[in-house]
């Protein structure tokens, strides 16, 4: 699940089971690093991963 929240989408994606990336564009841009499975700044970075 990728998103810019940490309380809504990283959470449901840890919830659900899935892979969550925040892009940190959104209210919590200066979260920690770990937070997530892995953090953006643009979306164009998910490219690789995907």
């Amino acid at each position: 699940m990728v998103g810019d929240d940490l309380e809504i989408d990283v959470s449901m994606a840890r919830q659900a089971g899935c892979t969550a990336v925040l892009v940190r564009t959104g209210t919590d841009r200066d979260a920690p690093e770990d937070v997530a499975d892995l953090s953006v700044t643009d979306l164009s970075e998910l490219l690789p991963f995907i």
